[in-house]
């Protein structure tokens, strides 16, 4: 038989990255837009419709972001096909096994949402539009999905088989148990600092929206100027059950910098775009740190 990756691995693979963040114009890190709107409902149990669809998205990536053999990565993507003859991917399920509840996961169908809402102890979360139903309801919950139509016994299988054991906690429970996520600061240069964190996609999208930035996919960590600390403190500021006591430590020693104050240019008869502005400001900052 031919190599191929297990599902363990596409997991893995998937996982890597979604920890990219959500696609974004100004790089073409992580998933494109297709890619991400589906493989950012994976989770840990998947079909295999849906582990042929999975596979099939990541051979584009295999020679530039996995650094993984694009062939295996087909021979994958053929052996899961081959399993699919009568299945279809709107009607498969992912869950994940969570510490007290399992987080169930489908293609918008109400059916299958009223199914869900019979549970006595079931949660939705509006923010990543997914289902957490109490353990010992899971699988009776989802054997009635089976029953209309949903591709679900691996899910029913992997509960049988491991309901019983302490799972590893998910992002997603942390995100449903409100613990605290903590930035972590590492000074890497004079100048520069290495920040690490629990996948988040609102602090993905605050950092990305940095001017300067750049990401590190063998550490998962972002590395950003000092000079970019006050900004980017002042966009994580309002997000909740996040602790960036490590990153305002160094906010003190920028707001010291003289801000930059651009000539008055109201003559012109086209007016400079906000973020045109905040260019030639950075751009003028960085001029000042080399001279001095």
């Amino acid at each position: 038989m031919e190599k191929i990756f297990t599902p363990e691995e596409l997991i893995i693979f998937n996982s890597n990255l979604l920890q990219r963040g959500a696609p974004d114009k100004k790089d073409d890190i992580g998933y494109n837009k297709p890619d991400f709107a589906i493989c950012n409902n994976y989770y840990s149990v998947l079909s295999s419709v849906q582990l042929a669809d999975l596979s099939t998205r990541l051979i584009k990536y295999c020679k530039t972001q996995l650094g993984a053999d694009a062939e295996t990565m087909k021979n994958t993507a053929n052996y899961y096909s081959a399993l699919t003859a009568n299945t279809y991917l709107d009607n498969s399920i992912s869950i994940d096994l969570l510490r007290d509840t399992t987080l169930i996961s489908f293609t918008y169908n109400t059916t299958y949402i009223n199914i869900v809402k019979t549970a006595n102890k079931r949660k939705y979360n509006p923010e990543n539009k997914k289902w957490y139903v109490a353990n010992n309801e899971a699988i009776s919950i989802l054997q009635k999905l089976q029953r209309a139509g949903a591709d679900c016994q691996h899910c029913i299988d992997y509960l049988n088989e491991n309901l019983n054991l302490n799972p590893v906690e998910s992002a997603d429970l942390k995100q449903v148990e409100q613990k605290v996520n903590i930035i972590t600061v590492k000074e890497v240069k004079s100048n520069k600092l290495e920040i690490s964190f629990n996948y988040d996609q609102s602090i993905v999208s605050a950092v990305k929206s940095l001017i300067e930035r750049k990401y590190n996919p063998t550490t998962k960590t972002w590395i950003i100027p000092k000079t970019e600390v006050n900004n980017l403190v002042n966009k994580l500021a309002g997000l909740p059950n996040l602790d960036i006591t490590a990153l305002t430590q160094y906010s003190t020693e920028i707001q010291q910098i003289p801000e930059i104050i651009l000539p008055d240019y109201s003559y012109l008869t086209r007016t400079p775009f906000n973020h045109q502005l905040e260019a030639a400001k950075f751009l003028l900052n960085v001029k000042k740190r080399n001279s001095s």
